[in-house]
């Protein structure tokens, strides 16, 4: 019987397989065929699409491992947020997985990466889309949690 551990896992290779494949924006910003994949028709093209990612993902996971998709795929990133607030499913930096997610704000609304890799030195390795000028791929991005990680909301995941 797969855990929510084997899921999680299976988003962290199926984000790394987009990243490697180097999908992301084509054509203008927020679009492409990527990006209306990650959108799942649930918002128009010129979207932000980080949540859609992470959501595409978690959706895969679920299929591959066939489990139910653990929350409502959703193409914000604080609706994520607040499902996973409702299932108290918050947490510390102490008790972050591979494959659990990082929230922040940002201009004009807010953003989310999977977790990649975390060390005991508090450095964090994320997968995460729409990050950056056009043609904003899919990549990893590098913080360390010592309490300076600008605009961060908190960490959640699946338990």
């Amino acid at each position: 019987m797969p855990t929510y551990q084997d899921l999680k896992q299976e988003v962290v290779y199926i984000g790394e397989y987009e990243l490697e494949q180097c999908h992301g924006e084509v054509g203008s910003n927020n679009s492409g065929v990527y990006v209306n994949r990650y959108l799942n028709g649930l918002a128009p093209d010129g979207s932000p699409w980080c949540a859609g990612l992470v959501s595409w993902c978690y959706m895969n996971g679920a299929d591959h491992t066939e489990m139910l998709m653990p929350f409502k795929y959703s193409v914000s990133a604080i609706d994520i947020y607040n499902q996973f607030k409702k299932r108290n499913w918050i947490v510390e930096y102490e008790y972050l997985e591979p494959g659990d997610l990082i929230f922040f704000t940002r201009v004009g609304g807010h953003h989310v990466g999977i977790i990649r890799t975390i060390d005991q030195a508090r450095n964090i390795c994320t997968i995460e889309g729409n990050l950056g000028e056009f043609p904003a791929l899919v990549k990893y991005k590098y913080y360390c949690d010592d309490g300076s990680i600008p605009n961060l909301i908190g960490y959640g995941g699946p338990r």
